[in-house]
């Protein structure tokens, strides 16, 4: 029986289910699909300048923002960190993003 991590590598990108608490689950879902709405994925990879995600001026994190379903679940923080996150799997690749936080990630 493959173990518990060894599972969620095989989920799909995007699949957040494995995050227990629902706020955050539901903010990663909707940070990662309004990406690809926005056809952004090869954007999100792009060095965000010395102001970073979290003090940036309009550009892809305003573009995001806007087009959230909850964006009030944000602070400016929480915000940046997941666009941190999000420019990982965009770099990497979704397992790569798994292997690298799932001990932070099941905490959730």
């Amino acid at each position: 029986m493959p173990s518990t991590i060894t599972t969620h590598l095989y989920r799909m990108s995007g699949d957040f289910s494995f995050i227990k608490n629902h706020a955050y689950r539901s903010a990663y879902e909707d940070v990662f699909q309004t990406i690809t709405d926005l056809d952004a994925w090869k954007e999100i990879t792009a060095d965000p300048g010395s102001d970073g995600f979290m003090f940036s001026n309009g550009g892809l994190p305003s573009r995001i923002m806007e087009r959230l379903k909850n964006p009030l679940w944000h602070s400016g923080a929480s915000f940046a960190l997941m666009l941190r996150d999000m420019q990982f799997i965009g770099k990497n690749g979704w397992d790569a993003w798994i292997c690298h936080n799932i001990l932070r990630l099941l905490r959730l």
